[in-house]
Formats: structure tokens, C-alpha cells, sequence
């Protein structure tokens, strides 16, 4: 009897309380959809990805760019690295977190950055004239 008098208690002092997410323990779907959204030469690049779903519902999000430290970027489905990448080869991972703390796997997306101009190459009149 004292347990149900304390259950009931609980409902109606905290009555907007998420219920179900205290009980969720299946953490949510990965993101999908992760893409790059700025031009390769851009090393500060813009990503995007489409919600996750879970049955309490999403929390945050979380960016790991390069396997440095999970970055938690809110309710946001967008990230722009803020720290220029220098040019090559570069992996973006994306989780989520529901609102009962369980989180996703991973969406996962390999990426270069190319700020290097082509080299253009000067050619004399006379190799123009001899079409070399």
C-alpha cells in the first residue's frame, strides 16, 4: 500500500513528467542520411542528416569528426566543422541520444578536403607553335 500511495504521489506532484522515458531502454536509430553539404574545397565543411526515431523521442545529437572527442550539437540535424580540416581524407560520425540517455550506433561518412588549386603549368610561344 505505501508503494502505490508513492506511485500515485509521484504522478500527481510531477504530473508532466516523460513516464515512458523512464522505462526506454532501446536506444533509438542511427541517423540517416548523413551528407556533406559545402563544396570539397571547403575545409570547414557543413553536414547534414536527416531525424532519428525513438519511441521517447530524440534528445541530441552528437558529431565525432576524425575519432576527436564526441561533440553534442543539441536538437540540431546540422554541423559545420568550426575547425578547418587540412586537405585529404576525413570521417564524420553522427549518434543519437533519446530522452531516456540510450543512444544509437553510429551514421558514418568518409569525406575529403581539397583546397589546393590545380597547378597550371606556363607554356612558351614556342611550344604552343611546335604543338608539343
Amino acid at each position: 500500500m505505501p508503494l502505490l500511495v508513492a506511485l500515485i504521489t509521484l504522478l500527481v506532484v510531477f504530473p508532466g513528467s516523460p513516464s515512458c522515458a523512464m522505462f526506454d531502454k532501446t536506444p533509438p536509430d542511427p541517423p540517416t542520411n548523413l551528407s556533406r553539404v559545402s563544396h570539397g574545397s571547403d575545409n570547414t565543411p557543413l553536414f547534414n542528416w536527416d531525424e532519428a526515431t525513438d519511441r521517447s523521442g530524440i534528445r541530441s545529437y552528437s558529431v565525432m569528426v576524425d575519432y576527436a572527442d564526441w561533440v553534442e550539437v543539441g536538437n540540431e540535424t546540422a554541423y559545420t566543422q568550426d575547425t578547418p580540416l587540412p586537405d585529404g581524407g576525413h570521417s564524420i560520425f553522427v549518434r543519437a541520444t533519446d530522452k531516456a540517455g540510450n543512444r544509437s550506433g553510429s551514421a558514418t561518412l568518409s569525406f575529403v578536403c581539397d583546397s589546393t588549386g590545380p597547378t597550371i603549368s606556363a607554356f612558351s610561344s614556342y611550344m604552343l607553335e611546335k604543338k608539343c
